[in-house]
């Protein structure tokens, strides 16, 4: 069960993004997106399966085409042009819940992704301290 402030926050947030969408900002966006010669960033943190399955399929729809890091880095060096409709794709934390969520659909589609995971949780006791109230 969901506390009453995200169900506040979800539907504020879902308002918000239908009349982004009603107002044809998106389509626009979308368009110039898709002509020109730029990357479009993603960063998630820990999503949620349902909601990053969606953002997959519409990217996917709209004609997106996802690169990795090594792409990325090629791009920014001016080695080579982006494909059109460049987008990245990165994870910050490393959550475990991620296997669950992320890492089936990836597989599945082959999409590449970057994961950016904090060493010291991984060396310490595998809690972040902000989440957990913990100090240095």
């Amino acid at each position: 069960m969901l506390r009453p402030y995200l169900l506040v926050r979800h539907f504020c947030c879902g308002f918000l993004a239908i009349a982004v969408i009603a107002s044809g900002r998106v389509r626009r966006a979308n368009k110039r997106v898709l002509n020109s010669d730029v990357v479009t960033a993603i960063y998630f943190h820990n999503p949620n399966k349902r909601l990053f399955a969606r953002c997959v399929q519409w990217l996917t729809k709209n004609g997106y085409t996802f690169i990795s890091v090594d792409d990325l880095i090629k791009i920014l060096h001016r080695d080579v042009n982006p494909p059109r409709g460049a987008v990245w794709f990165s994870f910050d934390d490393g959550f475990k819940e991620l296997l669950q969520t992320v890492v089936p659909l990836i597989r599945q589609r082959q999409i590449p992704i970057t994961l950016f995971i904090p060493s010291g949780i991984v060396g310490g006791n595998g809690l972040f301290p902000w989440l957990h109230g913990q100090t240095s």
